[in-house]
Order: C-alpha cells, then sequence, then structure tokens
C-alpha cells in the first residue's frame, strides 16, 4: 500500500457532546438524549448515542461536509431542542 492512501477507512469528523441535567452534579441526561435522538431522526438528523450512561451525543459528519449540511444540522437541532424545550446549551 502506497504511503499516504487509506485503505477500507471513512473518514469523518465526530464530536462528542456530554449531556447532563445539571452541571455541578453531572447527572446523565439519559432520558433526554433518547429524546432528542427521536426528535431529530423524524426530522433527517441521524445522530447516535454513548457513554457509559448512554447521556452523550455522537455527532458524525463526512471529511467532507458543504455548508448546506452544517446549516441543516444547526437549524435542525435548534428546532429539536425546541420543541423538547431544552434550554441553557453553551451557557
Amino acid at each position: 500500500m502506497a504511503e499516504g492512501s487509506f485503505f477500507g477507512t471513512a473518514l469523518e469528523l465526530i464530536l462528542d457532546v456530554e449531556v447532563v441535567l445539571d452541571r455541578d452534579s453531572k447527572e446523565p441526561a439519559t432520558t433526554e438524549v433518547l429524546d432528542v435522538l427521536e426528535v431529530a431522526k423524524e426530522r433527517g438528523l441521524l445522530l447516535e448515542k454513548d457513554g457509559l450512561s448512554s447521556h452523550t451525543l455522537r455527532i458524525k459528519s463526512p471529511m467532507r461536509i458543504t455548508t448546506a449540511d452544517v446549516d441543516f444540522f444547526v437549524d435542525c437541532l435548534d428546532e429539536v431542542l425546541s420543541i423538547l424545550g431544552i434550554q441553557n446549551c453553551g451557557e
């Protein structure tokens, strides 16, 4: 195999976001993550869960992601969080 080539490997960007009910206690928000996954799926956005308590959202994208892809993701996730009444993201 030539140097710098990839065989059987998918290149992707992976971002894990731990979701907790309380920042101090770090209580896992497992139910909320499952709700986000379901509502996002209904809107065409596929996410995964991860972590021991399944309270981490795993966001995966191909390395060749477009501005339109990112706009769709941000708009869709914003809509999902609004529908579920999840607030205080990033504060």
